[in-house]
């Protein structure tokens, strides 16, 4: 989960680099095109003065499909921004989504130990009250076993003393 978590955060982070180097580029485009325009007014101006000149018209020809095509690169540029700030939108849904999984997994070993930690402690309780009863019994069968063990070694005496 946190290879999955990191992995969407450098996607993201990169992600924003695009978007910010393609807002960059999109201002750059933007001057470009003011530039280019404030030419092609100037160009007018200039055609207008020298009427007819086809040298100027042609310039003039050139500057305006530079002016389109830096149009259409920054429609463009605007489109991919949009798709990559909607990619990041996704993403960050993504981690959002995969953190509150990781934080619910990580609630649940929490709950699992404090669990397993009280029944080790139930079951290490219940351990010396066994040990006790062990031992308890464990005295017992030895003091029985010496009565026994006297009571025998009586009876033998006993039956040794009838027989004489």
């Amino acid at each position: 989960h946190q290879n999955a978590a990191l992995e969407l955060r450098s996607e993201n982070a990169r992600l924003h680099d695009d978007i910010r180097m393609l807002e960059r580029t999109n201002e750059s485009l933007r001057d470009r095109l003011m530039v280019l325009e404030d030419c092609n007014h100037s160009l007018q101006s200039q055609v207008s003065n020298h009427g007819n000149n086809s040298a100027a018209m042609e310039e003039l020809h050139s500057i305006r499909e530079t002016l389109l095509q830096s149009q259409r690169d920054s429609t463009n540029l605007m489109r991919e921004l949009r798709d990559s700030r909607h990619e990041i939108s996704v993403l960050n849904g993504k981690i959002v989504s995969k953190n509150r999984s990781i934080e619910k997994t990580v609630d649940k070993l929490v709950t699992t130990e404090r669990e397993h930690r009280t029944e080790m402690e139930e079951l290490r309780v219940h351990n010396q009250g066994l040990t006790k009863n062990l031992e308890r019994v464990q005295s017992e069968r030895q003091n029985e076993s010496e009565h026994f063990d006297e009571r025998v070694a009586l009876l033998v005496k006993e039956r040794n003393e009838i027989r004489m």
